[in-house]
């Protein structure tokens, strides 16, 4: 008989053997035996669990798809060492190390004694290990990496830190096996690539120990609050709630966890995962649309709570579980093909491993599984996690196909239509969302470097509502004129302001008074008396060189015509100039304010503007600007697409496309007049405020007059002429000088 028939009855008997009963194998019915498929697995972990029921779940998909007799050898690694494991049975080992949680402390120095033995005995052996050196499979030529590479993952990390413009990281590790430190050179690189660093590394020992709150204590007086964890599950939960106790998963600090724990999130209790809320996570994705997948899932769920009740309601499969499944197949399928060679041909079919599954295509390249192109991203919520997006390697993010498009809510019956104008045709079915923000966040689309696909979605309720609604998942997005205010900023997070902000308060314009001295306005009390003094200063200079009594009373002319002149000249523009702050404010504001209900009104600074161009007469704004938080764009807390959003917003308004949308917004409002007095256009000058200036003229023209009079009567006195010659000369001559 030759050997691997030896072997194959050798470990049927071995199975059978009351030594062998702690182990536990899965026959087919017929009890004829093609192969047998060994694992060692730790049946107290999670992961354990998992995998034990993905691989029988493998086997038995096998022998009914495939009509063979396939035999799934399991043993406890609890209760025996590696080394009596592989030593009583010289089992075919497929399936070997994934992160042992409580009782593996250095899980690569176990896989290399497995692979020590397995290679002598040329037993092929797939290991789940986080890393194995590149040096390993040249001295075990049997032993295979079935574990994702960890090089895209940290190219996603990387993507992570990058997004957020983040250039300091501390990594923080389990120190339990030189595959944690595998990891540090490919994400000192990825980062290098993103333009980040690591600036501190830590180890912490694969335990809970006092010295963690010492480690956090040192890192919370840190200026670095961005931390990569790569941790097992359970040391992880163990740090998170230290974290949190110690206030360190707030808003101030950054969380991003690698596969080793993003994956076996599903399996937390809601009151660990409670304390961890705001961590963004890296798993391996699978595409689960498929039917196979959703086949695969349904079957898990039910057949893993019916073998582990004390889960809970934590029946997911994780990414090791899937990962276990294809294994088992790429082994089923080559051990298909019987051999005199079973052992060397077993390899080389391994290898040659190229076919469909859970995970995708299933192939391995240089005694490795090809690396994985795509890892989902996560955001852990207070109960549960939510799908942030997708890494892929070469294209970057993108968003999830199940959430496509974007649910973007719009405020229905927004005060101000220029704004957010929401309309339904009820004989098209159509819904029409126009306005300068919906315009705005079109425009802000077409900058991202990404194609985003989206869907307006109206919203009959409040603003804080509104916003409530990212909170509680039913939105994505919110575009309107939501103004950014505290309160809101524990349900969402906002881009920049896109308006002006601040608020100003609207009065109407106080019906002036007395307009009399309307024409002492233009100048001050100190520049008056300054034109005054020049002016006397004037006359006492032309009086002095003007003997002559025509050539006085021309100088005397000319004197008063510059004056005349200069207020015509100065005071209509100043008033004008004054005048032009006059505004208004807009619907029942406008009534309210007119009817005196309502004595102010504050807007913000983007209303106000729409105000002032509807109603331009009979309002101003009054007092100073209040600095507020300004209209923006509102998202999830902690979505990967706020640092794309503000980039693009930026990019709008420094193209001039922002201030373009704003003038024509404003430039479309065409003036009503709100008649708040009796008076004519108060922006308009009337004779009512010049009859102090021309009852003075009068009286001057009097004295004038007067003067002249008395001076031509003493002058005809002294030559002798009656006064009846005296009243006609000077009638005649004052005629013939104003005609002149």
């Amino acid at each position: 008989m030759n050997p691997p028939l030896i072997t194959f009855l050798a470990l049927l008997l071995s199975v059978l053997t009351p030594k062998a009963t702690t182990d536990e194998a899965t026959y087919p019915g017929n009890n004829q035996v093609n192969g047998i498929i060994g694992a060692i697995l730790n049946h107290r972990s999670r992961i354990g669990k998992e995998q034990r029921v993905a691989m029988t779940m493998a086997v038995e998909d096998f022998n009914a798809s495939c009509n063979q007799s396939l035999v799934l050898h399991i043993r406890n690694s609890c209760r025996e060492p590696v080394h009596a494991a592989l030593a009583d049975t010289e089992t075919l080992v497929v399936k070997y190390l994934f992160k042992n949680l409580k009782l593996r402390k250095e899980t690569w120095e176990e896989t290399s004694s497995v692979a020590e033995i397995a290679s002598k005995k040329q037993i092929p052996v797939l290991s789940f290990a986080d890393a194995t050196p590149n040096w390993a499979t040249e001295r075990w030529p049997f032993l295979l990496q079935a574990s994702q590479n960890q090089l895209a993952q940290m190219k996603a990390i990387a993507a992570i830190v990058q997004s957020w413009e983040w250039h300091q990281v501390t990594v923080i590790y389990e120190d339990r096996d030189s595959s944690a430190t595998g990891i540090l050179p490919h994400l000192s690189d990825a980062l290098r690539e993103a333009g980040a660093e690591i600036i501190h590394v830590l180890a912490l020992p694969p335990f809970p120990s006092s010295r963690l709150s010492e480690e956090l204590e040192k890192l919370k007086g840190g200026q670095c609050r961005v931390f990569v964890v790569h941790f097992s599950l359970e040391l992880a939960v163990h740090l998170f709630e230290k974290a949190n106790k110690m206030k360190m998963m707030e808003k101030d600090y950054i969380w991003i966890t690698t596969d080793a724990f993003t994956s076996l999130v599903h399996s937390i209790n809601t009151s660990s995962i409670s304390s961890m809320q705001g961590i963004l996570g890296v798993r391996s994705y699978f595409p689960e649309d498929k039917p196979k997948f959703q086949d695969f899932y349904k079957r898990f769920r039910k057949r893993f709570g019916a073998e582990y009740p004390e889960e809970d309601n934590n029946h997911e499969p994780g990414a090791l579980a899937v990962q276990t499944y294809d294994a088992v197949w790429s082994v089923a399928l080559a051990m298909k093909q019987k051999s005199k060679k079973l052992n060397q041909k077993l390899l080389r079919r391994i290898l040659l491993s190229d076919f469909d599954r859970l995970t995708g295509k299933v192939e391995f390249m240089n005694q490795k599984v090809a690396p994985a192109h795509t890892y989902q991203i996560i955001n852990l919520m207070v109960k549960s996690y939510r799908e942030l997006g997708f890494w892929t390697y070469g294209l970057g993010w993108t968003l999830p196909a199940k959430d496509q498009p974007l649910r973007i809510g719009v405020p229905i019956g927004s005060e101000f239509q220029q704004y957010v104008n929401v309309e339904y045709d009820e004989l098209r079915n159509f819904t029409y969302f126009g306005g300068f923000s919906i315009e705005l966040f079109k425009a802000l689309v077409e900058k991202l470097p990404f194609y985003l696909p989206y869907n307006f979605i109206p919203f009959n309720g409040s603003y804080d509502d509104l916003v409530k609604q990212l909170y509680l998942k039913n939105f994505d997005g919110v575009v309107g004129d939501v103004a950014i205010v505290a309160r809101r900023c524990q349900y969402a997070d906002f881009t920049h302001p896109y308006t002006e902000s601040g608020l100003v308060m609207i009065v109407p314009v106080q019906k002036s008074g007395n307009k009399t001295l309307l024409f002492l306005k233009p100048f001050t009390r100190a520049m008056w008396i300054l034109v005054a003094v020049i002016s006397i200063y004037n006359g006492f200079v032309v009086e002095l060189q003007s003997n002559v009594e025509e050539s006085l009373a021309r100088a005397h002319r000319l004197y008063i015509a510059p004056n005349g002149n200069l207020f015509l000249v100065i005071l209509q523009p100043a008033i004008q100039l004054t005048r032009k702050i006059f505004g208004g404010c807009l619907g029942d504001y406008a009534s309210d304010l007119k009817s005196r209900k309502t004595g102010a009104v504050f807007l913000e600074v983007a209303e106000a503007k729409i105000f002032l161009a509807k109603y331009c007469k009979g309002f101003t704004v009054a007092g100073p600007t209040y600095k507020v938080g300004g209209l923006g764009f509102a998202f999830p807390k902690g979505s990967p697409l706020l640092p794309s959003v503000i980039e693009a917003l930026l990019k709008v308004s420094e193209s001039g496309k922002l201030r373009e949308l704003e003038t024509s917004m404003i430039a479309s409002e065409k003036c009503m007049e709100v008649n708040l007095h009796d008076d004519d256009d108060i922006s308009s000058l009337s004779p009512s405020g010049f009859w102090m200036l021309m009852l003075a003229l009068l009286k001057h023209w009097e004295n004038h007059i007067k003067q002249r009079f008395n001076r031509r009567v003493g002058q005809e006195e002294s030559s002798g002429i009656s006064s009846d010659t005296h009243e006609a000369r000077f009638v005649l001559s004052l005629n013939i000088e104003t005609v002149a």
